[in-house]
């Protein structure tokens, strides 16, 4: 896959890469207000408990804290398709991690990189048999994994929703793209620096 770069805090691509970028970092500036920079080290990968990217997007613009990049990655009838929107420079304070801390250091917001990915993380299977996300939508099961539910997750959550390929390579790219452009050292998931309060991105997650 052609390289993605970083230009002026800003996500770009080479001619021919396959990517569609969409830049709303203007328009989350205006509804948000002025935010302090951050000396980034960390790479913060979420699932964003939503379907698609348009979804993701509307979801943290009704909450009102943003991280940087939304994902998306899917195969139509046609091709692969690749979705980013990157809604705060690289060089911003974004307000994706909440309560955290990593390796003794307290409020992850400031020295971190997050990724949101349009996937719906846990699924339910209800009494009729059938796989629902937390927001009650039918999951076919084809695109859902099994895992052993982890020590302190809910009890129902048996299943997760796959991540695609195409989601799985942009989740890769990025990060290479961020670490080349010395912006993260190392990346993790949301659960790793928020353990019992958060749960993305979940076991259906290749971290390593």
């Amino acid at each position: 896959m052609t390289s993605l770069r970083i230009e002026n805090h800003r996500l770009v691509a080479d001619p021919g890469h396959p990517f569609e970028i969409i830049d709303r970092c203007e328009e989350v500036r205006d509804r948000r207000g002025a935010k302090p920079p951050i000396h980034s080290s960390l790479l913060v990968v979420h699932y964003a408990v939503t379907h698609s990217l348009d979804a993701t997007y509307a979801a943290q613009a009704a909450r009102g804290y943003y991280a940087h990049f939304s994902i998306d990655g899917y195969h139509d009838s046609e091709r692969s398709r690749f979705r980013l929107i990157q809604q705060v420079p690289l060089d911003t304070y974004a307000s994706h991690a909440g309560e955290s801390s990593w390796r003794g250091r307290e409020g992850c917001n400031w020295f971190s990189i997050g990724i949101e990915i349009a996937n719906p993380g846990p699924l339910i299977r209800g009494s009729d048999g059938k796989l629902r996300t937390v927001y009650s939508k039918e999951w076919p099961e084809e695109d859902a994994e099994e895992h052993p539910v982890p020590p302190g997750y809910p009890r129902s959550w048996t299943h997760w929703a796959e991540y695609s390929p195409e989601e799985l390579s942009i989740v890769s790219t990025l990060a290479l793209a961020l670490k080349a452009g010395g912006y993260v050292r190392e990346a993790v998931g949301h659960s790793e620096i928020a353990p019992g309060r958060k749960f993305d991105p979940g076991p259906a997650f290749p971290m390593s």
